[in-house]
């Protein structure tokens, strides 16, 4: 690749103009602001071809849009997280030509490495296509008009509490109740009740729409088949996922929608965090949603079920919000898989078989016959390992036989063991006792010179006491706690 004639064009967009920065490896070469619209892109950003160069601008509103002006300039682009930067956002001389200067000095970087596999300082996100961001518009329009209907019906209730009256029924029937609010209200709540309405009207007609659509959609139909999954998540899932070859591991798309937990480890220390919830919120509580009525009473039986209430028996009534997050997460894997292999949804798929054939608890003949303990059986699945240093029963009173216990035991036609005599202590000659400095066998062995003392006759001077084997003396300015250990006597004064 030659890297000499690379070019990086960084872009800093705003709401209506955007700031351009032209740079090679010599530096600089051209910076300017331009209206942000697809006449002056074409007019004033100098063409650069895909094999020469890239354009680099951060996540937005616009970034969508701006990609497909620039590909269809036939120009390479790259939608950098700006999450990912936080020299940009965390810059004390924040502007907008500083920004499109580093973005330019970041992508030109990248330029220069050489390899496919190469770490990147930029990390280049993934946009929608027109079709998807139609669809995910009409999601996230939904999710707002469901959320601000419960801000309204709310706001109803806890206002017509104060008359007495408690407002009972669902969300899709609650205009219904206007007749039972007292006169005094009735005029007051009437617009807050036309609005519930209209915006029950408008949701209905778009769960309509929406089911049609992912009904047509065979990835979407296949992933509304799993039990708790409907169609508002199976086609959120689908849009915001776009393209699955992007996960290379199933595992990851539980990174990629924020469900797996932080860290934040340095040194020593590794507390202890919540999920990192990067990715689209969006998605990510439709999912926990959806695990939640997994886990619910009406959830179906499935794998996936019974691992999360397993997890709760286990971790205590505590743990049933890690639980929902961590099946949500389960629930990403498996949908991602099903997506990927183009398979249809299994509630209980069969478990990996093992190279290892254990033994069951009837093995072993007539002898054997009767069926083993819990200790008894856990034995023979650890013999079974392949790395287990026990070896498995080979008679019929299913007890271990290995060297260890043979060396140690002698067993007579009789049937009884006694314990196996120590083997003699062979005398060392005194040479090899000189070599290794080891008294002799029965010789009487001086103490060891004290910490205060030293032998006789020695020219090394005796240690002097340490000061922490010196009694401390205390001071009368020292106070003692009334009530806690032994209490010094009292002082005495001399006459």
């Amino acid at each position: 690749m030659d890297s000499i004639n690379r070019t990086s064009i960084g872009i800093d967009v705003s709401d209506r103009t955007a700031w351009v920065c032209v740079m090679t490896r010599s530096g600089v070469v051209d910076e300017f602001k331009i209206v942000l619209d697809e006449d002056s892109i074409r007019t004033r950003v100098p063409f650069v071809a895909r094999e020469s160069g890239v354009v680099v601008f951060e996540t937005g509103p616009r970034s969508a849009w701006l990609k497909r002006v620039f590909e269809k300039l036939e120009m390479r682009v790259v939608v950098a997280d700006a999450r990912k930067l936080p020299t940009i956002s965390g810059s004390p001389t924040k502007t907008d030509r500083n920004d499109a200067r580093h973005l330019a000095r970041l992508g030109l970087a990248d330029e220069l490495l050489d390899g496919p596999s190469a770490e990147r300082l930029l990390v280049d996100t993934y946009v929608r296509s027109p079709v998807h961001q139609r669809i995910y518009a009409e999601l996230t329009l939904r999710d707002l008009l469901v959320r601000r209907r419960g801000d309204y019906i709310r706001f109803v209730r806890s206002t017509v509490k104060g008359t007495g009256v408690t407002l009972k029924g669902s969300s899709p029937t609650f205009h219904e109740q206007r007749h039972e609010v007292g006169k005094e209200l009735r005029e007051v709540l009437d617009p807050a009740f036309d609005v519930i309405e209209a915006t029950n009207g408008a949701i209905a007609r778009m769960d309509a729409r929406l089911e049609v659509l992912a009904q047509s959609d065979p990835l979407a139909a296949r992933l509304d088949a799993i039990p708790g999954v409907g169609p508002i998540t199976a086609l959120a899932f689908v849009v915001v996922i776009g393209d699955p070859k992007r996960f290379s591991n199933v595992r990851n798309v539980g990174a990629y929608l924020g469900l797996v937990v932080k860290r934040n480890q340095s040194g020593q220390m590794d507390p202890s965090l919540g999920i990192s919830k990067c990715g689209n919120g969006f998605t990510r509580r439709l999912l926990v949603q959806c695990a939640t009525h997994i886990l619910g009473p009406h959830g179906r039986d499935c794998a996936l079920r019974r691992w999360g209430l397993r997890f709760i028996a286990e971790k205590g009534d505590r743990a049933k919000k890690k639980a929902r997050v961590a099946v949500a997460r389960k629930l990403a894997v498996q949908m991602l898989s099903v997506w990927k292999r183009e398979v249809a949804w299994v509630p209980f798929p069969e478990p990996p078989t093992s190279p290892v054939d254990v033994p069951s608890a009837t093995d072993g003949g007539a002898d054997c016959a009767s069926p083993l303990d819990a200790t008894e059986l856990a034995l023979r699945e650890i013999a079974a390992a392949p790395t287990a240093p026990i070896q498995p029963c080979a008679h019929s009173l299913g007890v271990r036989t290995d060297e260890s216990a043979d060396s140690r035991r002698n067993v007579d036609p009789s049937g009884s063991r006694a314990r196996a005599p120590k083997p003699a202590r062979t005398q060392t000659p005194a040479s090899a006792d000189g070599e290794r400095g080891c008294p002799q066998p029965g010789a009487r062995v001086a103490p060891a010179p004290g910490p205060a003392t030293s032998p006789p006759g020695s020219a090394t001077p005796a240690r002097p006491p340490a000061h922490m084997d010196a009694p401390r003396k205390k001071t009368r300015a020292e106070s003692s706690v009334t009530g806690v250990g032994p209490q010094p006597p009292p002082a005495r004064h001399a006459p």
